[in-house]
């Protein structure tokens, strides 16, 4: 299932996604790797893909106790 966020400039689009990218891989609702991050300028994709990886290396960690895919999400931009 596709899921997608849009949103306008300085609207809070980088938390919101990465957010919702954690909710969704966390809950076995998708796999790191079925996502598909597409922001507006390379600035952007850039904070957006360095917020997602880090959030999701945490949920990885032994002491959390969640089974992540290892899989990578796809962060890029439409310019």
């Amino acid at each position: 299932m596709k899921r997608v966020v849009i949103a306008g400039a300085g609207s809070g689009k980088t938390e919101t996604m990465s957010a919702r990218v954690l909710y969704l891989v966390a809950n076995g609702l998708a796999k790191p790797e079925e996502i598909l991050g597409l922001t507006f300028t390379r600035k952007a994709a850039g904070e957006l893909g360095v917020r997602i990886r880090s959030k999701l290396r945490q949920l990885r960690d032994p002491r959390v106790g969640l089974e992540i895919p290892r899989g990578e999400p796809v962060i890029t931009t439409s310019a």
